[in-house]
C-alpha cells in the first residue's frame, strides 16, 4: 500500500471558530438524533467550531435548537442521491459565503469522538477524514485454489444440489461484511478497503477516496473543486457523489488522508447495496484485474 502511517498527534483543546460543522440530516435519522445531538453539543463545546444544520423533511426537525437550520425542499423528480448531492452543494455555498477556513461535513448518523475537529484540523491537510464502517453485501471474484464440492440452492426448483467447481475456476462469492468507507492506494491501483487493509495502518494514511460522513476540507479545496455531482461527465456513469468529489480533489492536485485512529460510531442500521470489489487504475480510472487472481 502507498503512504506511510504516522502516529496520531494529541489534539489541543482550542477554540476553532474558523471551522464550520455542516450537518446533513433528514427525518430518516430520527432514531439516532438524541445521541447525535448530545454528541454534537460536546464536539462544539470542545472545539468552539460553528454549527449549521442542513435539513430536508416534512416537519420541523426537533433537537437542533440554537443552531441555524438551512432547508432543502425536494422536487417531485428528486431521489435520495440527487437530494444528497443538492444538499452537499447547499452546504458548500453556505460555507463559501462565510468566514470559515475549513468545513467538517458530518452526516447525522455518524457519532465521532468529541475531539474529532481538533484531531483532523491538527494535521493541516487539504482533506482528511475520520474512519467509520458500513455494512454491505460484497461481491468478490475468487479463484478456486483446489477442486471443491458445494451444496447449493437451485433457484428454479428451490431444491439443493451438489456441484463440483474445478481448481482454477473463478466464482462469484457474496458475503455480508463490515468495511471502512475508504478507497485505498495499492501501487497505483485502488479499491475499497476491507478490515485487513485498515488496521495494520495506524494514524494518518493517504487515500484515494472516502465517504463524506465525517470529513474536513480546506476552503481552497471546496473553491477549486466546484460543485458536488451525481454523474461523472467524462465516463457518463452514475456513481456516489462522495466518490466523485474525491476524484475531483485528486484531479485538482490536492491530497486526501484518513486518520485511522479517529474512529466514529455509525448508527446506520441496515445493509447497503451490493459492493463489488472493483480494482481501478487511479490515473486512467479504468478497471484492472484483481492482483489476487
Amino acid at each position: 500500500m502507498e503512504g506511510e502511517a504516522s502516529a496520531s498527534p494529541l489534539p489541543m483543546k482550542q477554540k476553532l471558530n474558523n471551522i464550520l460543522i455542516a450537518v446533513n440530516t433528514y427525518d430518516g435519522h430520527q432514531y439516532c438524533r438524541e445521541d447525535f445531538v448530545k454528541n454534537l453539543k460536546e464536539i462544539q463545546k470542545y472545539s468552539g467550531a460553528d454549527v449549521a444544520i442542513f435539513y430536508n423533511g416534512r416537519q420541523m426537525p426537533w433537537g437542533f435548537d440554537g443552531w441555524p437550520i438551512v432547508y432543502y425542499e425536494p422536487s417531485e423528480f428528486d431521489n435520495g442521491i440527487s437530494i444528497l448531492c443538492a444538499k452537499n452543494n447547499q452546504m458548500r455555498d453556505y460555507f463559501l459565503n462565510g468566514k470559515w477556513s475549513h468545513m467538517l461535513m458530518l452526516e447525522s448518523d455518524i457519532i465521532p469522538p468529541i475531539d474529532v475537529v481538533n484531531r483532523l484540523y491538527s494535521y493541516h491537510k487539504d482533506t482528511v477524514t475520520a474512519m467509520y464502517f458500513i455494512k454491505t453485501l460484497m461481491k468478490d471474484m475468487v479463484n478456486m485454489p483446489i477442486e471443491s464440492t458445494w451444496n447449493v440452492l437451485d433457484n428454479e426448483t428451490m431444491q439443493t444440489k451438489i456441484i463440483t467447481i474445478p481448481k482454477g475456476d473463478n466464482i462469484m462469492v457474496i458475503a455480508q461484511k463490515f468495511i471502512p468507507a475508504i478507497w485505498g492506494f495499492f501501487d497505483g491501483k485502488s479499491r475499497i478497503w476491507e478490515m485487513e487493509d485498515a488496521f495494520p495502518q495506524r494514524g494518518l494514511v493517504r487515500i484515494y477516496s472516502a465517504g463524506i460522513g465525517c470529513v474536513l476540507m480546506k476552503r481552497i479545496v471546496l473553491e477549486k473543486c466546484g460543485n458536488f455531482e451525481i454523474r461523472d461527465i467524462s465516463e457518463e456513469i452514475q456513481n456516489f457523489t462522495d466518490f466523485l468529489y474525491f476524484k475531483k480533489i485528486h484531479d485538482n492536485g490536492f491530497q486526501a488522508f484518513v486518520d485511522t485512529n479517529t474512529i466514529c460510531k455509525h448508527e446506520h442500521y441496515d445493509f447497503d447495496s451490493f459492493v463489488k470489489r472493483r480494482w481501478f487504475d487511479t490515473k486512467t480510472m479504468k478497471p484492472v484485474n484483481d492482483p489476487k487472481i
